[in-house]
């Protein structure tokens, strides 16, 4: 097996004509860019702090990695002054990974390798457990791109050799610091995959070349924070994301990577029509609250009524759940949860005892 890197004409990448990809896209985002543009600045930064959140716990689940997404969405909701009303959860592993994620996003000066490297260092400085033995530090050994599949990985690809990154970084550099009339989508995709070749770091290079492909898009840009989920669109598709990379990088002598930058292209557009998928949830949430008495319904049933419409509860509604998320006794449950379900808002699933279970009427809100 060869890999791209040892072909002769490393790293000239070529690819066909992706117009149409281009066409699509640009509908969606100008349709989104519209959507987001009609509703009040305080949803619109409520949606951006869901988003940002979403996306950096996305982005490190497709390395394998957890992290804690109230801890995120904390920090991320004080970053951007958006009111949190969970329980504030300060850490700092979410304030590093948040500060490398920013970064990318809102200091559009040139990309350098010290701060590539601070970037790197970030992402594991407060992490607990094991450690990198080298951080925020070029690499000096092998590294590869490995496929996680729960508790399995798998090999994708060998990166360049140890003593050549620095000189292969340095021509990286240039490319994405350089002022060309490239499309900054394609810019994104190339400079992602082009990252992932050549593995400069021990560890994280995955979820630095998401954050690079984050800032080539918004340094072309004045639009702030972007409201689509990059890392989301990766993690739903995650087998073919590792698929395009190794037919890209290895056995390439072309140097054709058509496919990547087509996929690419395809999913940022899916995120988009997700994007505005959501907005319009969280818009008919709003809509739906809004119609609530509040004479007619508690707090605990309130604040359900918000997490089961908003999408935030994952799985069946038990009386158990209800007790331990509201604090409050069984009988008192059963009574809030027989009263929504009296008022249509929850439907009884198939079972007794233990299997009794409710679901959210989405009917409710379209």
């Amino acid at each position: 097996m060869k890999y791209i890197w040892e072909n002769d004409a490393w790293p000239n990448f070529i690819y066909d004509d992706v117009s149409d990809s281009l066409v699509r896209l640009y509908e969606e985002k100008n349709a989104t860019d519209i959507a987001f543009s009609v509703i009040d600045d305080q949803t619109r930064r409520q949606m951006i702090a869901a988003d940002l959140s979403q996306d950096i716990v996305s982005s490190l689940s497709i390395e394998g990695e957890a992290i804690d997404i109230d801890s995120i969405y904390s920090s991320v909701s004080k970053h951007l002054d958006v009111m949190f009303t969970g329980k504030s959860k300060d850490s700092a592993y979410a304030q590093s990974v948040l500060s490398m994620v920013t970064d990318a996003l809102e200091n559009h000066g040139p990309m350098t390798h010290q701060r590539l490297c601070d970037w790197n260092l970030r992402l594991f400085e407060n992490k607990a457990g094991l450690h990198p033995k080298v951080m925020g530090e070029y690499r000096n050994g092998a590294e590869y791109v490995m496929k996680v599949s729960g508790k399995s990985q798998e090999i994708v690809y060998e990166a360049v050799r140890p003593e050549n990154v620095p000189m292969e970084m340095g021509r990286f550099l240039e490319f994405v610091n350089g002022d060309d009339a490239l499309d900054p989508f394609v810019k994104a995709s190339i400079a992602s995959l082009w990252f992932v070749a050549i593995h400069p770091f021990e560890d994280g290079n995955g979820r630095i070349s998401r954050a690079i492909a984050d800032y080539v898009i918004n340094r072309s840009s004045n639009d702030g924070l972007h409201v689509f989920n990059l890392s989301s669109g990766i993690l739903k598709d995650r087998d073919s994301y590792y698929d395009h990379i190794q037919v890209s990088l290895t056995d390439n002598p072309s140097m054709d990577i058509s496919g990547w930058v087509v996929w690419f292209l395809d999913m940022v557009c899916d995120c988009f029509v997700r994007s505005r998928s959501a907005l319009k949830k969280t818009l008919s949430t709003t809509s739906f609250m809004k119609s609530l008495d509040p004479n007619e319904f508690n707090s605990r049933e309130m604040s359900m009524l918000y997490k089961l419409a908003d999408g935030s509860f994952f799985g069946k509604l038990t009386t158990e759940k209800w007790m331990k998320m509201t604090k409050s006794s069984k009988t008192v449950a059963f009574r809030d949860i027989q009263h929504l379900v009296k008022k249509g808002f929850l439907i009884p699933s198939n079972g007794a005892g233990r299997n009794a279970g409710y679901h959210f009427n989405d009917m409710i809100v379209q």
